[in-house]
């Protein structure tokens, strides 16, 4: 086979077009390193043209370019300030404004002065694959279906409404998580099925992040929140349970006095609590104890007396109240107050609907033009038949 000189690999792209640039890389003048790649095309050309104009008169990609301004979050995940998060930034940005072409955009994330391969941190290997999937996300955001409008509570669970066209539907959080649960919610609501992928993946995630990212935020109150119900249902059945002395009335659902605070059974509470909520609400055991931890309560063992003889004691697994509830942000604590009643005219103690003799006023007079009602006297007699008369 015969030696393929450089205008061979000059045609398939093998050599550079610089002959004294052999190399993939070199160094430049102040250390940097410079990457050597294919020749581009015409439109390649004009698209790096267009790039290096957005880099001065975009501000959202100028900042990113300096590594400045916040970058976008990447597969969900919250975004960070490294290099390579501002690479995929940028990636985003430019693929959103136009530039679709790989080369191009490989080519200038690598060259760039701040860039993560300029620094070290990345290769060019890590900066294609961060171009490659922003090209692949921006192409789904394009293809596939957008709401016209989303909003999401602040309630845990939380629940999304979208809105499409003249229509508006309510889906959960385990619907929008699946993309065949949220399309069946979408065609019963619109009559027709979106353009979203089938199985949920990287694709079904990055699309609801990009829909959730411009969100409407709707404020709920406390009482949204199942969190918030289970603590206050929790208190209140507390509060209200009666007292008893006997492990048996711990089963019965009752509380016994432990210094200034109560033991009590959880599960015999946990089942008061689940009656009270609606079925898919249940609270279950572990989740429930982590709840009670947070209100402060204690797991404990203690011995108590089994009935009222007192000669049989057992130990019991028992959780204890805490001495004060801790404040659910649902009203605005009071100060306590007393409220002493009117005891008549010899109590010694002051009360707020009596006042003391010495802090009393005395009455106003009667104005001058009031007609005072005369006083009435009272006659009685008897006549001859020995009956009783009244006269005034």
């Amino acid at each position: 086979m015969a030696a393929r000189d450089e205008n061979d690999r000059l045609k398939d792209g093998t050599l550079p077009d610089d002959p004294t640039a052999d190399s993939e890389e070199m160094s430049g003048s102040k250390g940097a390193t410079v990457h050597k790649f294919p020749k581009l095309n015409k439109e390649q050309k004009r698209q790096k043209e267009l790039l290096q104009s957005l880099v001065t008169t975009n501000k959202y990609i100028r900042a990113n370019w300096s590594n400045n301004g916040k970058p976008l979050p990447r597969k969900g995940k919250p975004s960070d300030k490294s290099l390579e998060s501002y690479e995929w930034s940028l990636a985003v940005r430019l693929v959103q404004a136009g530039i679709d072409e790989e080369e191009v955009l490989v080519q200038e994330l690598c060259n760039r002065p701040d860039g993560s391969v300029q620094s070290g941190k990345c290769d060019v290997a890590d900066v294609r694959d961060i171009v490659t999937e922003a090209i692949s996300l921006v192409k789904i955001q394009n293809s596939s279906f957008r709401p016209d409008h989303v909003s999401m509570t602040n309630s845990n669970p939380r629940t999304f409404e979208f809105t499409v066209g003249n229509k508006k539907f309510t889906v959960s959080s385990s619907q929008l998580a699946d993309p065949k649960k949220y399309a069946l919610c979408h065609l019963d609501a619109t009559g027709h099925l979106p353009d979203i992928p089938t199985k949920a993946g990287d694709e079904w995630t990055t699309l609801v992040n990009s829909w959730l990212g411009d969100a409407e935020i709707v404020e709920l109150p406390l009482e949204a929140n199942l969190g918030y119900q289970l603590k206050r249902l929790t208190i209140d059945l507390l509060e209200l349970m009666p007292k008893g002395e006997f492990v048996p009335d711990l089963k019965s659902g009752m509380k016994i006095p432990y210094g200034d605070r109560f033991a009590f059974d959880q599960t015999e509470l946990r089942r008061r609590v689940n009656r009270a909520l609606d079925r898919h609400e249940e609270a279950k055991r572990n989740d429930y104890c982590n709840l009670l931890r947070e209100l402060g309560c204690e797991s404990s063992t203690l011995v108590l007396p089994v009935d009222t003889k007192g000669s049989e004691k057992k130990k019991c697994r028992v959780w204890l109240t805490p001495e004060v509830w801790p404040y659910l942000g649902d009203f605005e604590p009071e100060p306590e107050r007393q409220l002493e009643l009117d005891l008549g005219p010899d109590s010694t103690n002051p009360s707020p609907l009596r006042p003391d003799a010495e802090d009393a006023q005395p009455s106003p007079p009667p104005d001058a033009g009031e007609t005072e009602m005369p006083t009435c006297q009272l006659e009685d007699s008897q006549d001859e038949n020995g009956t009783e008369h009244t006269r005034v």
